[in-house]
């Protein structure tokens, strides 16, 4: 994900974690990391919807084209912008909350 992204969407979060109540006591493992390659890196998550249920968790993860908005732009304003669902990650609400707080943690 782009740090633009993650900056843009920080307010929201921070209160969808309000509202889900006190972060667990156990920090993330960030131990794992992806191998290293000369490759530019793509990021191709642009949207993230997030949602909870009990002790689960959920987030949807997808792709919308500038191509997309700009079609949107100049036609009509109340159709739905176009998207591309990419991951859909399931977890435990402590998972959930942590993967959250590793997004959000300031560098």
């Amino acid at each position: 994900m782009a740090n633009t992204f993650i900056e843009a969407n920080q307010q929201n979060w921070f209160k969808y974690l309000g509202r889900i109540g006190e972060a667990p006591a156990q920090p993330i493992d960030l131990t794992w990391r992806p191998p290293i390659s000369h490759r530019r890196a793509v990021d191709f998550t642009n949207a993230m919807r997030l949602a909870r249920s009990g002790a689960e968790a959920e987030c949807r993860c997808y792709c919308i084209s500038m191509g997309a908005a700009i079609d949107r732009g100049r036609s009509d304003l109340s159709k739905p912008l176009q998207s591309q669902p990419l991951a859909l990650l399931q977890s435990s609400l402590e998972q959930h909350q942590l993967l959250l707080l590793a997004l959000l943690k300031p560098e």
